[in-house]
């Protein structure tokens, strides 16, 4: 519907008589003039000849156009750095999610940057460049399950052993007797 209105507001602009493309070019040319008949006035003020007016009116209009080039450059540079900073903004924020995950699933903190490096994120961030959090979670369950020597064991080895611990070991029968 969007095209079809844009059409419907054309041809009635068409049925008006009024051509919005003419009228722009009607104001960029008086602006012009305009713009000529200022330098030249200010130009002979200077008390210049026609031919150095003519000259300077092509210098400023050579330095005026160089410096709307530059602040273009200057703005891509601008647009391309804030681009390099949201995305990395973006890892970070994706690697403190992941680390959260891997506490909460019981990684032990040494292995969680291998864990982090094996996951592969792509499908954890959307068009809008946001974590999907639920996302982050499945990726790295996924990878614990593909390597479960990320997991680490379940023992407590904190504080004082007293006693055999529960564990089976492989012993002959006759270290047992």
């Amino acid at each position: 519907q969007g095209g079809n209105s844009a059409n419907n507001q054309r041809s009635s602009a068409g049925n008006n008589g009024i051509d919005y493309e003419k009228i722009q070019s009607m104001i960029d040319k008086g602006v012009q003039q305009k713009e000529n008949a200022i330098l030249k006035s200010y130009f002979e003020q200077q008390g210049m000849s026609e031919d150095e007016v003519k000259s300077a009116i092509g210098d400023w209009k050579a330095k005026k156009q160089t410096q709307a080039q530059e602040q273009t450059s200057a703005f891509a540079k601008l647009e391309e750095s804030n681009k390099e900073l949201q995305a990395r903004l973006t890892q970070e924020l994706l690697a403190k999610q992941a680390f959260s995950d891997c506490l909460d699933l019981g990684v032990d903190k040494n292995t969680i940057p291998y864990v982090i490096k094996s996951a592969d994120f792509k499908d954890a961030i959307d068009e809008k460049g946001e974590i999907k959090a639920d996302k982050v979670r499945e990726i790295i369950e996924k990878v614990l399950a593909d390597v479960p020597a990320f997991k680490g064991t379940a023992k407590d080895e904190k504080g004082f052993k007293i006693g055999v611990g529960g564990e089976a070991e492989e012993a002959t029968e006759q270290e047992n007797a």
